[in-house]
């Protein structure tokens, strides 16, 4: 047996915490998930959506809420430019 299947793909979950990073190399699935650790559950959200949504002057208590009420998705966010909404589209 090949070494490289008896190993994870880095960065694993401890990895990707430590350097800020997105654990292995599948695409996201959500903008917004928990991460659960033995000091406890975080709810973390993508990074550079944010970004990009304070660059458009739209992330704010609204925008934050709207996407926790709807699980990690922006695709119903009519004050957010469809350009944005097609970027960030979850599986």
């Amino acid at each position: 047996m090949r070494n490289s299947l008896l190993l994870a793909i880095a960065p694993t979950a401890t990895i990707a915490s430590i350097a800020g990073v997105y654990e292995c190399i599948e695409p996201q699935v959500s903008n917004l998930f928990k991460r659960e650790t033995l000091s406890g559950e975080f709810l973390q959200v993508n990074a550079y959506l944010v970004e990009d949504l304070k660059q458009l002057g739209v992330w704010d208590a609204q925008s934050r809420d709207a996407l926790r009420e709807a699980n990690g998705s922006i695709q119903d966010f009519g004050w957010v430019p469809q350009e944005v909404r097609d970027l960030y589209r979850t599986a």
